[in-house]
């Protein structure tokens, strides 16, 4: 099989012909959140042909590294040792820091409708070309998508129609091609006078594929910025949604009626907004994100119940599908955390109850926790936290890599000036108590960092020996 496809894959980038059932799709629609009824809670997916998706896998790897040199820190998605915790990270630390320094910040948060769907080609074509894309490959790409049509397939199959717009998603290649449009967007973009002040460099923007987040210190720039990126995404076919589209500020000047005005239309205000699954709040609390965490995963919890509730499966395969699935839905985006000692409670709690609730156990029962502890011998949540944020500060830090997470981990704002009083808990405080001040110097050092990792965890060793009540 492998040397007859090779004989194929070889005859199509010698004579850029692509076999007519490669440009054929079937989109179907799945379902992302909120009600059912609305069409646009709905993401539309191409199945095509399997063989094509090795043949666009072997093209988007010739193509990756090229790609990938041009873009900049600012994004994240779709990058090999990038990840959302990346962006999650440094948006946290911008609020807890401009809070602290009583400086003011505002943030757009866009979202362009049916981003995927509405590429023009020939932007793409010229994205790529600029971006240094070998010309070979672009004919063959830009073949593909001449020559693709679909079907809709809900209850039954529709009639073919010619794709005009938009990448094929499903497609290996799409991400990269999403990636490569939005980096010619801003590089027609004027901004290097506009942002956050870190250290000396701006911070104007965050990119994680289509989630996009711009940074201003005053109203009127970010709602320049906001014109500017609409009117400069039209030309590539990506309209911005302005009732999606949302600004936060710290800024007192909002109950003044300091509006933002984009396309003649308002821009909402909020004190809290998901970006990349986290709540983030302008108080910088964690409180409702551990609430959401705490809900989503005892949703999950119920998801899997024929696996929890099964008498008959073994303890050992239930503790590997509760550490694979359950744990990082609840920990999810924990290296960004800055936990009280109440929240932490909260997450021992959670998995005192779940694991009553998978054993089969009632509070009234009157079993003890440890007893419980001993059956299940699931990984204390308190530890696995702990292990996790440590570990990717130590990462974070040693990494060869410049990325925003680790510049606004080291900065702090010299015009900013702080308040009176105990400030709240920042990120670094835990590290602090362990490392001390220079522990952003430590976690540079492998060895020195692992070997402190053991008292991070255990720094309220005693609270575990005497298991939370739930």
């Amino acid at each position: 099989m492998a040397p007859r496809l090779t004989n194929l894959f070889n005859e199509i980038l010698e004579t850029e012909t692509i076999p007519e059932d490669w440009t054929k799709s079937t989109i179907i629609l799945l379902h992302k959140k909120g009600d059912k009824e609305d069409i646009g809670n709905y993401r539309p997916i191409s199945l095509m042909s399997n063989i094509y998706k090795i043949f666009s896998k072997i093209i988007l790897n010739r193509i990756t590294n090229t790609l990938d040199e041009h873009q900049p820190k600012e994004q994240a998605g779709f990058r090999s040792k990038f990840s959302t915790i990346d962006h999650i990270h440094t948006l946290r630390q911008i609020l807890q820091k401009y809070s602290e320094y009583n400086k003011t910040y505002y943030i757009g948060f866009v979202d362009f409708n049916k981003a995927f769907d509405t590429l023009e080609h020939d932007y793409i074509w010229d994205a790529m070309n600029r971006q240094g894309v070998q010309e070979k490959y672009i004919r063959i790409i830009k073949n593909v998508y001449t020559a693709s049509t679909a079907k809709v397939k809900l209850e039954y199959e529709g009639s073919e129609f010619p794709i005009k717009r938009g990448v094929r998603q499903g497609d290996p290649i799409s991400p990269k091609i999403f990636s490569a449009v939005l980096e010619m967007i801003f590089r027609n973009l004027n901004w290097t006078k506009n942002g956050l002040n870190i250290n000396g460099e701006n911070l104007n923007h965050l990119r994680f594929a289509d989630d996009l987040i711009l940074f201003s210190e005053d109203a009127r720039t970010l709602e320049i910025m906001l014109q500017q990126l609409s009117d400069e995404s039209v030309k590539a076919g990506l309209t911005m949604n302005p009732t999606k589209t949302k600004i936060m500020a710290n800024s007192q000047q909002i109950a003044h009626n300091e509006l933002i005005i984009v396309n003649n239309e308002q821009l909402e205000y909020v004190k809290e907004y998901i970006y990349l699954g986290q709540l983030i709040s302008t108080d910088g609390s964690m409180n409702k994100e551990i609430e959401r965490r705490i809900t989503n995963t005892w949703k999950k919890i119920w998801s899997l119940k024929e696996i929890f509730k099964d008498k008959d499966m073994p303890m050992t395969a239930k503790k590997k599908v509760y550490e694979r699935c359950i744990m990082p839905c609840l920990l999810y985006g924990c290296q960004t955390w800055a936990l009280t000692e109440l929240q932490e409670n909260k997450l021992k709690v959670c998995q005192n109850s779940m694991e009553r609730s998978i054993l089969g156990i009632k509070r009234s029962d009157g079993v003890k926790l440890e007893i419980i502890k001993k059956k299940t011998k699931f990984k204390n949540v308190h530890t696995a936290y702990r292990q996790i944020k440590w570990r990717w500060t130590g990462h974070m830090s040693r990494e060869n890599i410049e990325k925003w997470s680790r510049l606004v981990t080291e900065w702090y704002p010299r015009d900013g000036k702080r308040s009176r009083g105990r400030p709240n808990k920042r990120w670094e405080d835990d590290l602090r108590k362990i490392a001390g001040p220079v522990w952003s110097r430590l976690a540079r050092d492998r060895d020195k960092w692992k070997s402190l990792e053991e008292a991070f965890v255990d720094r309220q060793a005693v609270q575990q020996k005497q298991p939370v009540a739930d």
